[in-house]
């Protein structure tokens, strides 16, 4: 399991709904390492900015939602590209 691979299962959620909860995504997996690479997916989406995440509360469901042209052009993004593929070497992280 990839982070491309969660990010793919992210994008395809979000393709079917105008926003996902991200406790629901993960109902019934029980692997941590799962959970894990899923949330990290999750964040390197927020960082190219195909995503915006929310969370109300402290503990509260955790939701997520595509960016809108107007956030990506705030953001100086120009265009979101589903298909390219996620740094998975964490280099940004050096």
């Amino acid at each position: 399991m990839t982070l491309g691979q969660r990010a793919a299962i992210i994008r395809a959620a979000l393709r079917g709904a105008p926003s996902i909860v991200l406790q629901e995504l993960l109902a019934g997996v029980r692997d941590r390492v799962v959970v894990a690479v899923t949330f990290l997916a999750m964040l390197e989406l927020m960082k190219r900015r195909e995503i915006v995440v929310e969370q109300a509360d402290p503990f509260g469901p955790i939701i997520a939602r595509r960016t809108t042209a107007a956030e990506r052009a705030a953001g100086g993004g120009d265009g979101v590209d589903d298909d390219a593929p996620l740094d998975e070497s964490l280099a940004s992280f050096r």
